[in-house]
């Protein structure tokens, strides 16, 4: 599975280069836990031709269901861009070895973990006016809309089974996790970005199993959820489907100095779904 392929700052840089953005309506979606709540959707297809999504949405609680038509595994983060970058800045010359300057003055509200080919997954997250960028192999740019409303009305958080906490540099996860379809809460408690990328992998395997993975893409660690980049703060929702068996959580957001994955700084737990 290419894991680290959207915290590579070269590639997130030549997708900037020659972006492909499609203006579109996708597909409606199959039911799931996180419909019935009201939360406006968007929906968006991903595959190696570019990025299909609407143009504009609302600000609010909003569902994002991401559907990858293609052949490759996708793993893709989504950017608010801050209100002063220009068009200048965001596509100023940048060198190889550091990320554009504008990233980390983004803020990063969540986005729907790595998905497999022919698979969907959905993230439910809180969308502010301003403008957007999904970042992957392709970039996908969106305007996030005021709403109507002078007084928006509470909205609720979806039910879910467990709440899942991140930080610097590791996981909290609840020690009765059980088999089955849920909704995660995901919180992030520390200072800086990070995401939960949930991957199945074989029973009995260590942190040298998985470095050992990661470094030669055995493909070994099988993509089964999570939720992209999210803010120091932020708290986004999104739907696990888990099996008895082996498991891990990561971190692939990158330090802005080192390059390094927060995976390389111990952002790696293990646990077990009886």
């Amino acid at each position: 599975m290419k894991l680290i392929r959207s915290l590579m700052v070269l590639l997130v840089l030549m997708a900037l280069v020659s972006m492909t953005v499609t203006v579109s309506v996708a597909a409606q979606d199959a039911a799931t836990m996180l419909d019935g709540y009201g939360y406006p959707e968007l929906s968006i297809d991903i595959s190696e031709a570019g990025v299909v999504l609407p143009s504009a949405v609302p600000a609010g609680r909003t569902l994002i269901t991401l559907h990858n038509t293609g052949a490759e595994s996708r793993h893709a983060f989504l950017a608010r861009l801050p209100d002063d970058v220009t068009i200048g800045e965001l596509f100023a010359e940048q060198q190889e070895d550091m990320p554009p300057a504008w990233l980390w003055k983004s803020s990063f509200p969540g986005f729907p973990g790595e998905t497999l080919p022919g698979e969907s997954r959905q993230a439910v997250v809180d969308l502010s006016p301003g403008l957007y960028m999904i970042l992957e192999d392709h970039v996908g740019v969106f305007v996030v809309q005021p709403g109507d409303a002078a007084t928006p009305s509470p909205v609720a958080d979806p039910t879910s089974a467990a709440t899942i906490s991140l930080f610097e540099f590791g996981f909290e996860l609840p020690q009765n996790l059980a088999a089955g379809d849920q909704v995660w809460t995901v919180h992030n408690v520390g200072r800086v970005p990070h995401e939960l990328l949930l991957a199945k992998v074989p029973d009995g395997t260590t942190n040298d199993d998985l470095l050992d993975m990661f470094q030669n893409d055995t493909g070994e660690a099988v993509p089964v959820g999570g939720i992209g980049w999210l803010s120091p703060g932020a708290t986004g929702w999104t739907e696990v489907v888990l099996v008895p068996g082996t498991y891990v959580a990561l971190c692939f957001v990158f330090d802005p100095d080192t390059g390094m994955p927060h995976a390389m700084e111990g952002m790696v737990q293990i646990f077990t779904i009886a």
